[in-house]
């Protein structure tokens, strides 16, 4: 399974972090990007893009894949304490409640409400 095969099956777009709400489907333009970032055999992605092309929500999807295909640990860096709180709780956590399998695999330590 591709990282953009488990996003389309598996990933949410929760309302607290997103425009729109809903299912995520992958664009044309982010297949490769993605199935980039979720191959063993590239070790670095380098993008240049524009902003609101949907980078946070697609990094977010990879690593859901991570977590519930192939057990991976993932660390994101933010530039300062602050704004790694701010993305964990609007952005990881947000989307570890929306997503089963991935709720399922948090073991209870993501805030339900």
């Amino acid at each position: 399974m591709t990282a953009v095969e488990w996003a389309d099956q598996n990933y949410y777009l929760p309302k607290e972090s997103s425009y729109g709400e809903g299912e995520w489907k992958t664009l044309p333009f982010q297949i490769a990007i993605m199935n980039c970032m979720g191959n063993d055999q590239v070790r670095t992605v380098n993008l240049i893009k524009s902003a609101r092309v949907g980078y946070t929500k697609m990094l977010l999807g990879v690593v859901g894949y991570f977590i519930e295909h192939k057990s991976r640990n993932s660390l994101l860096f933010q530039p300062t304490d602050s704004a790694a709180e701010d993305f964990m709780k609007s952005h990881v956590e947000a989307t570890i409640r929306n997503v089963p399998c991935l709720k399922d695999l948090s073991h209870g330590w993501v805030v339900t409400s």
